[in-house]
Protein backbone atom coordinates (compact mmCIF):
# COMPACT_ATOMS: atom_id res chain seq x y z
CA UNK A 1 0.00 0.00 0.00
CA UNK A 2 1.28 3.45 -0.85
CA UNK A 3 2.19 5.85 1.92
CA UNK A 4 -0.42 8.41 2.90
CA UNK A 5 0.50 12.08 3.18
CA UNK A 6 -1.35 13.81 6.00
CA UNK A 7 -1.22 17.59 5.66
CA UNK A 8 -2.80 19.82 8.27
CA UNK A 9 -1.60 23.04 9.82
CA UNK A 10 1.87 23.96 8.60
CA UNK A 11 3.30 20.45 8.90
CA UNK A 12 3.25 17.36 6.74
CA UNK A 13 4.17 13.80 7.61
CA UNK A 14 3.82 10.35 6.09
CA UNK A 15 1.82 7.53 7.59
CA UNK A 16 1.22 4.09 6.10
CA UNK A 17 -2.54 3.41 5.70
CA UNK A 18 -2.31 0.29 7.88
CA UNK A 19 -0.67 2.30 10.66
CA UNK A 20 -3.36 4.98 10.38
CA UNK A 21 -6.10 2.33 10.66
CA UNK A 22 -4.44 0.88 13.76
CA UNK A 23 -4.07 4.35 15.33
CA UNK A 24 -7.76 5.09 14.82
CA UNK A 25 -8.83 1.73 16.29
CA UNK A 26 -6.52 2.22 19.29
CA UNK A 27 -7.93 5.73 19.78
CA UNK A 28 -11.52 4.42 19.69
CA UNK A 29 -10.59 1.68 22.20
CA UNK A 30 -9.03 4.21 24.58
CA UNK A 31 -12.17 6.37 24.46
CA UNK A 32 -14.42 3.37 25.14
CA UNK A 33 -12.24 2.14 28.03
CA UNK A 34 -12.05 5.64 29.55
CA UNK A 35 -15.83 5.60 30.02
CA UNK A 36 -15.75 2.08 31.42
CA UNK A 37 -13.09 3.14 33.92
CA UNK A 38 -15.10 6.23 34.89
CA UNK A 39 -18.17 4.02 35.40
CA UNK A 40 -16.27 1.94 37.96
CA UNK A 41 -15.58 5.12 39.96
CA UNK A 42 -19.22 6.21 40.10
CA UNK A 43 -20.26 4.24 43.24
CA UNK A 44 -17.31 5.77 45.12
CA UNK A 45 -17.79 9.38 44.01
CA UNK A 46 -20.10 12.19 45.03
CA UNK A 47 -22.69 13.04 42.38
CA UNK A 48 -21.38 16.56 41.68
CA UNK A 49 -17.76 15.36 41.62
CA UNK A 50 -18.66 12.56 39.21
CA UNK A 51 -20.47 15.00 36.89
CA UNK A 52 -17.42 17.26 36.73
CA UNK A 53 -15.15 14.31 35.92
CA UNK A 54 -17.62 13.18 33.26
CA UNK A 55 -17.70 16.64 31.64
CA UNK A 56 -13.90 16.82 31.54
CA UNK A 57 -13.74 13.34 30.02
CA UNK A 58 -16.34 14.27 27.37
CA UNK A 59 -14.26 17.30 26.37
CA UNK A 60 -10.97 15.36 26.35
CA UNK A 61 -12.42 12.53 24.27
CA UNK A 62 -14.05 14.95 21.81
CA UNK A 63 -10.66 16.57 21.20
CA UNK A 64 -8.92 13.18 20.93
CA UNK A 65 -11.55 11.83 18.52
CA UNK A 66 -10.70 14.48 15.92
CA UNK A 67 -6.94 14.68 16.53
CA UNK A 68 -6.16 12.48 13.50
CA UNK A 69 -8.22 14.72 11.18
CA UNK A 70 -9.28 13.12 7.86
CA UNK A 71 -12.71 11.47 7.89
CA UNK A 72 -12.87 11.91 11.66
CA UNK A 73 -13.23 15.66 11.08
CA UNK A 74 -16.12 15.03 8.68
CA UNK A 75 -17.87 12.84 11.28
CA UNK A 76 -17.26 15.52 13.89
CA UNK A 77 -18.80 18.18 11.64
CA UNK A 78 -21.88 16.02 11.13
CA UNK A 79 -22.29 15.21 14.82
CA UNK A 80 -21.75 18.83 15.88
CA UNK A 81 -25.15 19.67 14.40
CA UNK A 82 -26.84 16.90 16.41
CA UNK A 83 -27.29 18.56 19.79
CA UNK A 84 -29.81 15.83 20.63
CA UNK A 85 -27.27 13.06 20.06
CA UNK A 86 -24.15 13.99 22.05
CA UNK A 87 -23.40 15.67 25.42
CA UNK A 88 -22.91 19.47 25.33
CA UNK A 89 -19.15 19.10 25.91
CA UNK A 90 -18.85 17.14 22.65
CA UNK A 91 -20.93 19.51 20.52
CA UNK A 92 -19.04 22.50 21.94
CA UNK A 93 -15.70 21.05 20.81
CA UNK A 94 -16.98 19.59 17.54
CA UNK A 95 -18.79 22.78 16.49
CA UNK A 96 -15.37 24.46 16.18
CA UNK A 97 -14.61 22.05 13.34
CA UNK A 98 -17.09 23.87 11.09
CA UNK A 99 -14.64 26.70 10.40
CA UNK A 100 -11.59 26.39 12.64
CA UNK A 101 -9.62 23.55 11.02
CA UNK A 102 -5.90 24.42 10.59
CA UNK A 103 -5.16 24.94 6.87
CA UNK A 104 -2.51 23.14 4.85
CA UNK A 105 0.74 24.85 3.88
CA UNK A 106 0.18 26.95 0.75
CA UNK A 107 3.14 25.42 -1.13
CA UNK A 108 1.41 22.03 -0.98
CA UNK A 109 -1.88 23.55 -2.10
CA UNK A 110 -0.13 25.47 -4.89
CA UNK A 111 1.44 22.26 -6.22
CA UNK A 112 -1.99 20.62 -6.27
CA UNK A 113 -3.36 23.62 -8.20
CA UNK A 114 -0.52 23.44 -10.75
CA UNK A 115 -1.08 19.67 -11.20
CA UNK A 116 -4.77 20.24 -11.90
CA UNK A 117 -4.79 23.50 -13.91
CA UNK A 118 -1.33 23.24 -15.49
CA UNK A 119 -0.03 26.71 -14.55
CA UNK A 120 1.17 28.74 -11.57
CA UNK A 121 -1.63 30.64 -9.77
CA UNK A 122 0.11 33.91 -10.74
CA UNK A 123 -0.30 33.02 -14.42
CA UNK A 124 -3.90 31.81 -14.24
CA UNK A 125 -5.26 34.49 -11.93
CA UNK A 126 -4.94 38.27 -11.74
CA UNK A 127 -4.50 37.81 -7.98
CA UNK A 128 -4.59 34.83 -5.63
CA UNK A 129 -4.78 35.09 -1.83
CA UNK A 130 -2.38 32.57 -0.28
CA UNK A 131 -4.29 32.72 3.03
CA UNK A 132 -7.37 30.44 2.82
CA UNK A 133 -10.77 31.87 3.67
CA UNK A 134 -11.93 28.41 4.82
CA UNK A 135 -10.39 25.02 5.59
CA UNK A 136 -12.38 21.81 5.84
CA UNK A 137 -11.81 18.06 6.11
CA UNK A 138 -11.18 17.38 2.41
CA UNK A 139 -9.83 20.67 1.10
CA UNK A 140 -9.58 24.42 1.56
CA UNK A 141 -10.84 27.55 -0.20
CA UNK A 142 -8.82 30.53 -1.45
CA UNK A 143 -10.12 33.85 -2.73
CA UNK A 144 -8.84 34.91 -6.16
CA UNK A 145 -9.53 37.30 -9.04
CA UNK A 146 -9.61 36.08 -12.65
CA UNK A 147 -7.87 37.93 -15.49
CA UNK A 148 -11.27 39.35 -16.55
CA UNK A 149 -11.76 40.85 -13.07
CA UNK A 150 -14.28 38.30 -11.75
CA UNK A 151 -13.90 37.58 -8.04
CA UNK A 152 -13.88 33.83 -7.38
CA UNK A 153 -13.52 31.24 -4.64
CA UNK A 154 -11.15 28.38 -5.51
CA UNK A 155 -11.77 25.15 -3.63
CA UNK A 156 -8.69 22.90 -3.69
CA UNK A 157 -8.60 19.30 -2.49
CA UNK A 158 -5.75 18.15 -0.23
CA UNK A 159 -3.18 15.86 -1.94
CA UNK A 160 -3.58 12.14 -1.17
CA UNK A 161 -6.88 12.76 0.63
CA UNK A 162 -8.43 9.81 -1.26
CA UNK A 163 -5.97 7.42 0.43
CA UNK A 164 -6.72 8.94 3.82
CA UNK A 165 -10.48 8.50 3.23
CA UNK A 166 -10.03 4.84 2.26
CA UNK A 167 -7.93 4.11 5.36
CA UNK A 168 -10.36 5.92 7.66
CA UNK A 169 -13.41 4.14 6.28
CA UNK A 170 -11.70 0.77 6.80
CA UNK A 171 -10.99 1.73 10.40
CA UNK A 172 -14.61 2.80 10.91
CA UNK A 173 -15.85 -0.57 9.63
CA UNK A 174 -13.72 -2.32 12.27
CA UNK A 175 -15.09 0.00 14.96
CA UNK A 176 -18.65 -0.64 13.76
CA UNK A 177 -18.13 -4.39 14.21
CA UNK A 178 -17.52 -3.71 17.89
CA UNK A 179 -20.35 -1.17 18.24
CA UNK A 180 -22.80 -3.58 16.65
CA UNK A 181 -22.42 -5.88 19.66
CA UNK A 182 -22.81 -3.04 22.15
CA UNK A 183 -25.79 -1.30 20.51
CA UNK A 184 -27.84 -3.98 18.78
CA UNK A 185 -30.80 -1.67 18.06
CA UNK A 186 -28.79 0.63 15.77
CA UNK A 187 -28.17 -0.36 12.14
CA UNK A 188 -24.59 0.88 11.84
CA UNK A 189 -24.07 -0.82 8.47
CA UNK A 190 -26.64 1.43 6.79
CA UNK A 191 -25.06 4.51 8.38
CA UNK A 192 -21.56 3.54 7.21
CA UNK A 193 -22.74 2.76 3.67
CA UNK A 194 -24.55 6.09 3.38
CA UNK A 195 -21.64 8.02 4.89
CA UNK A 196 -19.17 6.31 2.51
CA UNK A 197 -21.33 7.13 -0.51
CA UNK A 198 -21.71 10.80 0.44
CA UNK A 199 -18.00 11.11 1.24
CA UNK A 200 -16.91 9.66 -2.11
CA UNK A 201 -19.33 12.03 -3.87
CA UNK A 202 -17.70 14.95 -2.07
CA UNK A 203 -14.30 13.96 -3.47
CA UNK A 204 -15.63 14.65 -6.98
CA UNK A 205 -15.69 18.42 -7.49
CA UNK A 206 -17.06 18.09 -11.03
CA UNK A 207 -20.04 16.27 -9.56
CA UNK A 208 -20.40 19.08 -6.99
CA UNK A 209 -20.29 21.73 -9.74
CA UNK A 210 -22.97 19.98 -11.79
CA UNK A 211 -25.19 19.65 -8.73
CA UNK A 212 -24.81 23.40 -8.11
CA UNK A 213 -25.99 24.10 -11.65
CA UNK A 214 -28.98 21.75 -11.24
CA UNK A 215 -29.84 23.53 -7.99
CA UNK A 216 -29.57 26.87 -9.78
CA UNK A 217 -31.91 25.71 -12.57
CA UNK A 218 -34.45 24.43 -10.04
CA UNK A 219 -34.58 27.79 -8.26
CA UNK A 220 -33.97 30.14 -11.20
CA UNK A 221 -37.34 31.85 -10.60
CA UNK A 222 -36.59 32.60 -6.94
CA UNK A 223 -34.62 35.85 -6.63
CA UNK A 224 -34.00 35.20 -2.91
CA UNK A 225 -31.77 32.21 -3.69
CA UNK A 226 -28.28 32.78 -5.08
CA UNK A 227 -26.20 29.88 -6.39
CA UNK A 228 -22.57 30.73 -7.29
CA UNK A 229 -21.65 30.42 -10.96
CA UNK A 230 -19.22 27.59 -11.79
CA UNK A 231 -16.15 28.51 -13.87
CA UNK A 232 -15.65 25.21 -15.71
CA UNK A 233 -12.44 26.30 -17.48
CA UNK A 234 -10.83 26.49 -14.02
CA UNK A 235 -12.50 23.39 -12.57
CA UNK A 236 -11.30 19.76 -12.42
CA UNK A 237 -12.01 16.67 -10.36
CA UNK A 238 -9.89 18.16 -7.53
CA UNK A 239 -10.28 21.93 -8.03
CA UNK A 240 -13.58 23.82 -8.06
CA UNK A 241 -13.68 27.49 -9.07
CA UNK A 242 -16.90 29.35 -8.45
CA UNK A 243 -18.25 32.87 -8.16
CA UNK A 244 -17.38 34.54 -4.85
CA UNK A 245 -20.55 35.22 -2.87
CA UNK A 246 -20.60 36.94 0.52
CA UNK A 247 -22.58 35.09 3.18
CA UNK A 248 -23.49 34.97 6.86
CA UNK A 249 -22.89 31.87 8.97
CA UNK A 250 -26.19 30.68 10.40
Amino acid sequence: MAQVMIIYGYMSYYLHPRRRIIKIIILASKIFLSYKFLGFKKPFSREESFRQKQKKLHQKNAESATSLKGVLIKIGQFLSARVDFLPDEYTEVLSKLQDQIPPADFNIIKNRLIEELGEEPSIIFKSFNEEPIAAASLGQVHEAVLKNGDRVAVKIQYPKIEDIVKADLKALKWIVKFLRKQFKDINFDVLIEEFSRILNDELNYIHEGRNAEIFNDNFSDDKDIIVPKIYWEYTTLKVLTLQYVEGIKL
